[in-house]
């Protein structure tokens, strides 16, 4: 599929990019690269009059550090930043993460600079809580679950981590559906039973074999 008709503009500086935005407004697009836009506007996802082309324009490139503080341009590519010598002392993050950003061939969400952070980030760092600081709410939780799992009470269990909320809650959810449903058979069970014994006039013997085990203790939460 191709492109809806557009009006192209080169623009040299910024005040012309800035003179070119201001004049056609909603209509224009900027093109910076182009590895998300352009597959958009062959899809007709995008669909802009005008596209003004910021590739000649100068001083929105490069990476430096003034007073202390790392500055990169709006037009560096990401093969700049992967490769730069300043950002792998300063903040070895940067470059690391660049490279696993998607290429032209690829689509978002994979060149997402956040999301991709975030995953290197978890890849290298393990949080953990040092003896004797304050549990937080969900930690204690599920501390409090666990607890009672190991004296055999699913109901308190279940009870404990009723109190999650959010996220927290959501995560615990499978496990919460999963252990009320034991709750509820053995209930029923309970119940069956007590009206055997009101039937027969004596408890019914039990059938061999182990009894069923409780669910798994809940995953980590988030």
């Amino acid at each position: 599929m191709y492109p809806a008709q557009f009006e192209y503009h080169k623009a040299g500086t910024v005040k012309e990019a800035v003179d070119l935005l201001a004049k056609y407004k909603d209509d224009a697009k900027l093109l910076a690269g182009g590895h998300s836009l352009l597959p958009a506007m062959k899809l007709r996802l995008a669909q802009p009059k005008h596209l003004i082309d910021l590739g000649k324009v100068s001083g929105l490139a490069g990476i430096k550090e003034e007073g202390g503080t790392l500055v990169i341009g709006a037009m560096t590519t990401h093969y700049a930043i992967e490769s730069s010598a300043l950002l792998k002392s300063k903040c070895p993050l940067l470059p690391e993460v660049a490279g696993h950003i998607a290429n032209a061939t690829a689509l978002p969400p994979q060149a997402d600079w956040e999301s991709q952070a975030l995953a290197r980030l978890r890849s290298l760092v393990t949080i953990r809580r040092i003896e004797g600081a304050p549990q937080s709410e969900p930690e204690a939780a599920v501390r409090a679950a666990e607890v009672a799992l190991g004296r055999g009470d699913l109901g308190d269990a279940v009870a404990q981590l009723d109190r999650l909320a959010g996220a927290n809650a959501e995560a615990a959810g499978p496990w919460l559906r999963m252990a009320r449903q034991r709750l509820a058979v053995e209930a029923a069970l309970t119940h069956l039973q007590e009206l055997l014994v009101i039937g027969l006039g004596h408890a019914p013997e039990a059938p061999g074999g182990a009894p069923a085990e409780a669910p798994a203790k809940p995953e980590k939460l988030p």
